[in-house]
């Protein structure tokens, strides 16, 4: 049996993805009052969820992922963070 897969556990694994490329962990800058563009993120509506990362300062986004469940959209991000460790590894050698 699968752990079930929680809102905080799909917020820990986008965190993970956003240091490995380097960009914030929060939405929003609370100083300027603006987005973060760049930031990835998990949006949830109807049911579903997908993987967003915000595309400019006023707060547009992109789909990254196609919608699902929050265990298929756990995994898709597991995946790229996986692979985003393989290479900052390789780098090393």
């Amino acid at each position: 049996i699968m752990d079930r897969i929680t809102n905080k556990h799909l917020e820990a694994m986008t965190n993970r993805l956003n240091e490995l490329v380097g960009a914030e962990l929060e939405k929003w800058n609370k100083e300027t009052g603006k987005s973060n563009a760049g930031t990835y993120y998990v949006q949830g509506a109807y049911g579903g969820y997908r993987l967003e990362r915000i595309a400019n300062d006023g707060g547009g986004a992109s789909d990254i992922s196609l919608r699902g469940t929050k265990r298929e959209i756990y995994e898709q991000i597991r995946t790229a963070v996986t692979v985003l460790e393989f290479q900052n590894r390789r780098r090393e050698y």
